[in-house]
């Protein structure tokens, strides 16, 4: 079983690791067959490793000057949260090609075949865009990388800007804005009230602490707080 945490708390049974318990042994990157297996080498600076995140960069338009786990997964940071989720399952699913090629490399004296693992990788990115329910940038340069990656796009929706006003009142009657809300449903709330005459000026204003309450009782409060403020100057008739 493949683990991120393992690579992120050094567990993994590389010769390095084997070393540190004592164990002697000659040692070899099993890639590349040019270096001492460890796990900076074999995940991040092996010639074989490097070429597939090279690859996963490029289809990513990401740039990592040091590649090591943590930078690799803070590298989807500047990117929209759809990109983001693909390429962290990019950088988790591309460990885990590596040593499951090693370990085939090892146990079976099989071949690597850098234009396959890229294929598996490719496909570990599609498998994630449908689990993804993030969204995009509506931008070309996410356009192109899913293009590249061959995923379904995931749209933001569309801010939609409407103009709205509100109407004076008749003449005799005063018009009352009212708001509630509460900070969690429940949670701490407030009412507020605005009141204006039919010329559209202010004639009374209110606000007032709810405690815990939720949002519904909170604009319910808030109409009878706007209402008990025009009763108590007189205003008996009055418009919404």
């Amino acid at each position: 079983m493949w683990g991120g945490w393992r690579l992120c708390n050094n567990t993994i049974s590389t010769d390095e690791n084997a070393k540190k318990k004592g164990i002697s042994m000659a040692s070899r990157c099993w890639l590349c067959e040019a270096h001492e297996e460890s796990v900076q080498h074999i995940f991040w600076n092996c010639k074989v490793s490097s070429e597939l995140w090279q690859w996963s960069m490029n289809l990513f338009k990401i740039n990592i000057q040091t590649l090591d786990f943590k930078n690799m997964i803070k590298a989807g940071d500047t990117k929209s949260f759809y990109i983001k989720d693909l390429w962290v399952s990019t950088v988790l699913g591309g460990t885990k090609l590596i040593w499951f090629a090693r370990n085939r490399k090892i146990h079976d004296n099989g071949s690597i075949d850098i234009d396959k693992e890229k294929r598996k990788g490719l496909s570990n990115i599609q498998n994630a865009a449908f689990l993804s329910s993030d969204c995009m940038n509506n931008n070309q340069e996410d356009l192109s990388t899913i293009h590249g990656l061959r995923v379904p796009v995931h749209p933001r929706k569309v801010t939609l800007i409407k103009s709205c006003y509100w109407g004076l009142s008749s003449v005799g009657e005063v018009k009352i804005n009212t708001d509630g809300a509460s900070k969690g449903n429940p949670g701490k709330g407030g009412v507020g009230y605005f009141i204006r005459n039919c010329e559209g000026s202010a004639r009374s204003a209110g606000a007032k602490g709810l405690g815990i309450t939720t949002s519904f009782i909170a604009d319910c409060q808030a109409i009878i707080q706007g209402v008990k403020g025009s009763a108590s100057n007189g205003w008996l008739v009055a418009s919404g």
